[in-house]
């Protein structure tokens, strides 16, 4: 996976079963090495499955929203 990052604070999961980017805020361009890229807005996630399910985009979930809010502001300190 490649990414773009612009002003924003994100993270990149890696578990099991495939890799999430979640977007606080601002924009991340994600997308496979070679491959179009995809923007992720804040607020949202892309998960993708490595068993080649199709990628899940969604809203972030209320976790991942608070870990990262809290991660932002320990920076920001």
């Amino acid at each position: 996976m490649v990414h773009e990052v612009v002003g924003t604070t994100l993270a990149v999961i890696r578990e099991p079963v495939g890799t999430c980017v979640c977007v606080l805020d601002g924009m991340v361009r994600v997308g496979e090495p070679g491959g179009e890229m995809e923007m992720v807005q804040g607020g949202r996630r892309k998960f993708v499955f490595n068993d080649g399910r199709p990628i899940e985009r969604a809203e972030m979930r209320p976790v991942e929203q608070v870990e990262l809010a809290r991660f932002r502001e320990h920076a920001r300190d």
